[in-house]
């Protein structure tokens, strides 16, 4: 018998280039590690799609935009770059070192 099984495209991303990256399209320094709940894990998954946001996300993402504070923006931050064509959809893997 064999295992069913599908192949899929991952994308692998070190933490500093994403905070790089992140940082260089909002224009303030973005930190990663600051805005993770749980710093004891050495990578983080994130899955996305193009998606409207809802309302909290949506005055989260402009308050950044205009401040550069919020907290645990990652993943609005990603969808966003995502909506706007600058990153790809898919699964990505953040190494978030040890």
């Amino acid at each position: 018998m064999d295992l069913f099984c599908k192949k899929k495209t991952i994308m692998e991303v070190d933490y500093s280039d994403i905070e790089k990256f992140i940082s260089y399209h909002y224009g303030f320094n973005f930190d990663l590690h600051r805005d993770q709940v749980d710093l004891n894990c050495n990578v983080r998954f994130i899955t996305l799609s193009k998606e409207n946001m809802g309302i909290g996300c949506k005055m989260s993402l402009e308050a950044y935009k205009e401040t550069g504070k919020g907290v645990y923006m990652f993943s609005t931050l990603m969808r966003d770059l995502c909506n706007r064509d600058l990153i790809e959809e898919g699964e990505y893997i953040i190494l978030l070192g040890a």
